[in-house]
């Protein structure tokens, strides 16, 4: 076992591992009574745990430990949203801190003292040209939200409906990004969301209209602003 984190944090830092695992053998990965409930109770969009078939008990730094008591070292990160790792001390007391405050758990887009900071420290770390002249849009919790705003935003600015994406990216599970999507495994497992295969059953036609649009837009591609949630006023 070899030492990998020193923790702040002696209650967690006794109650969880924080040495790496040296593995003898191999984990057992066969799904327990709680991946067997998820299987039940949620619906067939589920993808991560396919992928990686283990109930979290808890976690702290880079390091994850299963309902089995198995301790994984987590290169994913919340597909890298967790930067700072699983309940960093300073991240935990600044929840603790909000909640205690009396701000509501959500507030729409009403603004807050909070939102207010938050928005001025991001603008801090750009070119003072690009913040004095950019605002923020703040979307959902997914990356998927990201495109769905940054395609409505394309069109408004512009005054265009056609898009381009390039064949074989992943921009998301909505069916606008899948719309722009030409990885057909996915499109595959959601074969309803598109109307067209209603009609044509068949995933070569999807690939053929978007190679279409992607010809008939490429030679405009790089005379269009690009669609940016973090855009210039004019644009928003």
């Amino acid at each position: 076992m070899s030492t990998a984190f020193e923790f702040d944090s002696k209650e967690f830092a006794s109650s969880i591992s924080v040495q790496v695992p040296h593995v003898e053998g191999t984990y057992d990965l066969t799904p327990d009574q709680v991946l067997l409930d998820q299987a039940e109770h949620e619906s067939e969009v589920r993808s991560y745990p396919r992928r990686l078939p283990i109930a979290i008990k808890r976690a702290y730094g880079a390091l994850v430990e299963d309902t089995r008591g198995q301790i994984f070292l987590d290169c994913l990160a919340g597909a890298g949203t967790l930067a700072m790792g699983y309940n960093h001390p300073e991240i935990n007391q600044a929840l603790k801190e909000q909640l205690d405050s009396g701000l509501p758990y959500q507030t729409l887009d009403i603004t807050t003292e909070a939102k207010d900071r938050f928005i001025k420290r991001v603008k801090a770390f750009l070119p003072e040209q690009f913040a004095a002249d950019s605002v923020i849009q703040f979307c959902g919790p997914s990356g998927a939200d990201a495109v769905e705003a940054a395609i409505k935003l394309a069109k408004q600015t512009t005054g265009r409906n056609t898009m381009f994406a390039f064949r074989g990216a992943y921009h998301g599970m909505t069916n606008g990004t899948m719309g722009m999507m030409g990885n057909l495994g996915t499109k595959r497992v959601a074969l309803d969301l598109c109307p067209m295969c209603t009609l044509c059953h068949s995933h070569t036609a999807c690939v053929a209209r978007l190679d279409l649009v992607v010809m008939r837009v490429l030679s405009k591609a790089f005379a269009t602003s690009s669609a940016c949630l973090m855009t210039t006023k004019r644009a928003s």
